[in-house]
């Protein structure tokens, strides 16, 4: 994975592993088949922003491998969801 300013300035590496343990929501690209994004809250620093980690998954495997990550303010357009989390 490449290391991304805003995550190595702040240890981000702890908030990358809590979003892929436990997203918010999960989608899947539209033009990527074996493309997913985990997103989650943002860390304290950037309380209105969220952290998207995009993972690549094999043709036959039920894991994956991150292949970056960096901060939103929304869910890519043209995404589609796979996942969310049931707001209480």
């Amino acid at each position: 994975m490449a290391r991304k300013p805003e995550f190595a300035a702040y240890g981000m590496e702890d908030e990358v592993n809590r979003v892929i343990k436990s997203p918010d929501e999960i989608t899947q690209s539209q033009k990527l088949p074996r493309r997913r994004s985990y997103y989650g809250r943002g860390p304290i620093q950037h309380p209105n922003e969220q952290i998207r980690v995009v993972t690549e998954f094999g043709p036959f495997s039920r894991s994956g491998k991150v292949t970056t990550c960096y901060l939103v303010r929304s869910i890519a357009p043209g995404e589609t969801t796979e996942w969310k989390r049931q707001q209480s």
